[in-house]
C-alpha cells in the first residue's frame, strides 16, 4: 500500500487556486482517460468522482481507490469508440450501425423504421455530449453548456424503453463521472490531440 498525499477537489479550490492550476489539473484529468484509449487498454477506473483524485503541491495529479475497476470486453469498447468517434464525424450511417452493433437499435429495418425519434434524439443528445471534441479547447466553466447537459439528462429519463449492453453503464459512469469533475473544477483544456486520439483508435479498432 503507497501513501498519496493532496488536497481533494473542495479543498483543492478552497486554496483559491489561480486559473493556470486549474487548467492543469483539468488537462491532466482528461488526459488520464484518452491516455488509456491511445494505449488500448480495455481495464479501466470506473469510479471517477472528486474523492478519488488528489491535487499535489508538486502538479501532479494523485488517483486513489482502485476498488470499482472495469474490465471491458474488447468488442464492446472497440464498438464504444467507433460510435463515439463518428458522432464527432457527424457520420449518421456509422452512428446507427454503432447503435445497433451495441444493442441500442434493433438491427431489423422494419423495426429501425419505428425507432426513428429514439434515433434523432441519441444522435442529437450524444453530439452535445461530445461537443468538446469539435474544437481545438473547451470550457468546463460554461454555463451553457451546465445547463444543456442537465435538460438533455432529464430528457433521457422520458425514454423508458432505451435497451444497450449492461457494460454500458460503466461507460456512463466514466464520462459523466469526468464531466461532472470537470465541471466542477471549470478549466479550459485542449481536446484537439484527445480528437485525433478518439479518431485514430476507431479507426484501428475497424470491424
Amino acid at each position: 500500500m503507497t501513501y498519496v498525499d493532496g488536497l481533494h477537489l473542495n479543498t483543492f479550490l478552497a486554496t483559491d487556486p489561480t486559473q493556470e492550476r486549474i487548467d492543469h489539473f483539468g488537462q491532466l484529468l482528461w488526459d488520464f482517460i484518452h491516455d488509456q484509449v491511445e494505449r488500448r487498454i480495455y481495464t479501466f477506473h470506473a469510479d471517477i468522482h472528486p474523492g478519488n483524485f488528489l491535487f499535489r503541491d508538486d502538479d501532479r495529479l494523485g488517483i486513489i481507490d482502485y476498488g470499482c475497476v472495469k474490465d471491458f470486453p474488447p468488442n464492446f469498447l472497440d464498438a464504444c469508440i467507433r460510435m463515439l468517434a463518428a458522432h464527432v464525424a457527424a457520420d449518421d450511417e456509422a452512428i446507427r450501425a454503432c447503435y445497433c452493433e451495441v444493442g441500442i437499435l434493433d438491427p431489423d429495418p422494419k423495426k429501425q423504421k419505428k425507432q426513428g425519434e429514439l434515433f434523432d434524439f441519441l444522435r442529437e443528445f450524444s453530439c452535445f455530449v461530445l461537443s468538446p471534441y469539435q474544437n481545438d479547447d473547451f470550457d468546463f466553466g460554461d454555463s451553457d453548456f451546465r445547463h444543456q447537459l442537465n435538460h438533455y439528462l432529464s430528457a433521457v429519463i422520458g425514454w423508458r424503453d432505451i435497451r444497450a449492453s449492461q457494460h454500458f453503464i460503466f461507460v456512463n459512469r466514466l464520462l459523466f463521472g469526468l464531466y461532472a469533475l470537470l465541471m466542477q473544477l471549470r478549466p479550459r483544456v485542449a481536446t484537439r490531440h484527445s480528437r485525433e486520439i478518439l479518431l485514430q483508435a476507431a479507426a484501428t479498432r475497424a470491424r
